[in-house]
């Protein structure tokens, strides 16, 4: 498996830009300096929330007025995202537990069919190797991360359903604690005591 781009070449990629920056004498040169040194490299957005009726009629992932979307994807150069299962911290019950448990498994199947609705423009990747694949075929990559472990209530168990769902990464707490962590920012609203 590829493990992404080592310290070396990372530095040899800054200084690549500083030279073929420093070699140009007028703007139109640097921007086709950067144009090729773009082209020649992934980019990836490791953050972009969706909501509840994402790829539905009502937000079309291809050209939905939002920050991003496919059209926006393709002509910024942005190759590969990480769509965002969120579900927002309320109190902790085993009623607000299902329901964020529903939400994100509503937001897991969105991803999904966004995959469906345009599979000729973007492919779900579960790892380095079928993301880089994805791109190197000439279509988007789609990368799913879940924001807040709340949507696990206290079912460890989750994790693994979420993983099969396409996960490949979960920050612990967001705004107000839960089961499995404390949050910077604590909500007395839901109770929770400062940090």
């Amino acid at each position: 498996m590829r493990t992404g781009i080592s310290p070396a070449r990372a530095i040899a990629v800054v200084l690549g830009i500083a030279v073929a920056l420093s070699a140009c004498d007028d703007a139109a040169d640097r921007d086709v300096a950067l144009r090729a040194l773009h082209d020649g490299l992934l980019t990836l957005d490791s953050h972009d929330d969706i909501e509840l009726d994402f790829a539905s009629a009502a937000i079309d992932p291809l050209n939905a007025a939002r920050q991003v979307n496919l059209q926006k994807m393709r002509q910024g150069g942005l190759d590969a995202g990480f769509f965002i299962v969120y579900v927002g911290q309320t109190a902790r019950t085993e009623d607000n537990y299902r329901q964020a448990e529903s939400d994100a498994r509503t937001k897991f199947s969105a991803i999904h069919r966004m995959t469906r609705m345009y599979p000729e423009l973007i492919g779900l990747a579960v790892d380095p190797d079928e993301l880089e694949d994805i791109v190197a075929s000439g279509r988007l990559a789609a990368a799913i991360g879940i924001e807040n472990g709340y949507v696990i209530g206290t079912r460890l168990d989750l994790l693994d359903e979420y993983f099969a769902l396409g996960a490949r990464y979960m920050t612990l707490a967001h705004n107000g604690h839960n089961d499995i962590a404390d949050s910077a920012t604590a909500r007395s609203d839901l109770g929770d005591a400062a940090v």
